[in-house]
C-alpha cells in the first residue's frame, strides 16, 4: 500500500510548473484503497485548514473586536490539534513496532544529543 504513496511523492517532488498526470504505468490497476485513503486524508486535512484560514481572515478583518479575536484564536488552537490527531492516527497504522528491538549506536547518540 505504501508503494503507490512513494510513487506519488516522487512524482510530486519532480513536478515543476504546471502539474502533469502521473504516467499510466505507475498507477496501480484496481487499487481503490489508495483512492479512499487519499480522499479521507484530503478531507481530514482540508476541513481544519479551511477553519484556520477563515480564522486568520476574521482576525485581520475584526482586529478591533476582542471577542471576535478570542473566538478566532480558539479555532486557531483547535485546528492544529485535529491535524496532529490525524497524523498520529496515520502513524499508528504504519509505525514500525520497535518493542523488543535492540537499541542502535544512533539511538544512543540521539539520546546524548537530547540530554
Amino acid at each position: 500500500m505504501l508503494r503507490p504513496m512513494a510513487t506519488l511523492a516522487t512524482h510530486m517532488a519532480e513536478a515543476t510548473g504546471t502539474p502533469s498526470p502521473s504516467p499510466a504505468d505507475q498507477i496501480p490497476k484496481g487499487d481503490t484503497g489508495l483512492g479512499r485513503l487519499s480522499s479521507l486524508l484530503a478531507h481530514e486535512i482540508n476541513n481544519p485548514l479551511g477553519g484556520l484560514l477563515n480564522a486568520t481572515d476574521t482576525i485581520r478583518s475584526y482586529a478591533d473586536r476582542p471577542e471576535v479575536v478570542k473566538q478566532s484564536a480558539e479555532l486557531l488552537d483547535r485546528g492544529p490539534h485535529h491535524l496532529r490527531d490525524v497524523a498520529r492516527a496515520m502513524l499508528g497504522q504504519y509505525w514500525l513496532d520497535r518493542r523488543g528491538m535492540p537499541l542502535s549506536a544512533e539511538d544512543f547518540a540521539d539520546l546524548r544529543l537530547l540530554v
